[in-house]
């Protein structure tokens, strides 16, 4: 099972200069917080990789996921997932 996410090329032109790089944290809409390694490859990738396997088994997801990340500033980020189909999933383990 893969214990990372690469994040969009997009992403990385958006927001890869606003970053610290260590760790983000992602907040959920009920206030649930993840602090989350982050790493910028030797291609400019940018990698999430600590404790995303945790927070991936803390709302049981599998493969085929959406994450949507809003930038609020400080390695912070709103986040909402969604389905492959664009459904929003429930937040509640």
């Amino acid at each position: 099972m893969q214990r990372y996410l690469r994040l969009d090329y997009a992403f990385v032109i958006c927001w890869g200069h606003e970053l610290n790089f260590d760790k983000i944290q992602l907040i959920d809409h009920c206030q649930k917080k993840h602090d989350i390694g982050i790493h910028r490859s030797q291609n400019e990738d940018l990698i999430l990789y600590k404790r995303v396997f945790e927070m991936a088994q803390y709302y049981t997801l599998k493969e085929n996921k959406i994450i949507h990340m809003n930038y609020v500033g400080q390695n912070t980020f709103l986040f909402k997932l969604f389905s492959s189909q664009g459904i929003e999933i429930e937040y509640s383990p």
